[in-house]
């Protein structure tokens, strides 16, 4: 008996440290407080990046359609793989995948909040090149998780200038 409380304590303690410190698990925390609806309009609506951001989107609870819904407007993504490094085989040492999104966003009144802008995430990796297999797996993983991020990024952006008190014009 006296063990199984020591164990108890022990966890109760731990779970307070680790909530105390700000630990939270990647994805729990709600980033879009200020959105009830966004709609997205791509020229790829079926994309990564559009699925990324309904993923996104419905983890955030954020409605697709609405009478107060703000637009996100992409106006051009592009994807890039760029070798930082060579090896001494003249193999990729250092791979990084660069994701650029061009895009605007026009609040629930149809003004411009945000004017064409972009907005870049960035993941480097190093290859194995003795298991090539692993290693494009690896890339395909690495390109979702870039496009998730996008997603995450563009929704923070909207969302504090959602947050922000708007004062209307003399």
């Amino acid at each position: 008996m006296k063990n199984l409380t020591g164990k108890i304590l022990a966890c109760t303690l731990a779970t307070i440290l680790l909530g105390g410190c700000g630990f939270q698990l990647r994805g729990s925390k709600n980033i879009a407080a200020n959105i009830e609806a966004l709609t997205v309009t791509s020229g790829q609506q079926y994309g990564k990046l559009a699925r990324a951001l309904e993923a996104e989107m419905r983890a955030q609870h954020i409605s697709d359609t609405g009478e107060h819904a703000w637009n996100l407007v992409i106006l051009d993504q592009r994807i890039k793989q760029n070798v930082l490094a060579y090896n001494d085989s003249a193999n990729a040492a250092l791979i990084e995948i660069e994701l650029v999104v061009q895009f605007t966003v026009t609040n629930e009144k149809g003004e411009t909040v945000i004017a064409p802008n972009s907005e870049r995430v960035v993941r480097p990796y190093e290859p194995d090149n003795n298991r090539a297999l692993a290693t494009d797996r690896e890339t395909k993983l690495m390109l979702n998780e870039t496009y998730d991020e996008m997603a995450a990024a563009l929704l923070r952006r909207i969302d504090f200038i959602a947050g922000q008190k708007q004062t209307p014009a003399p």
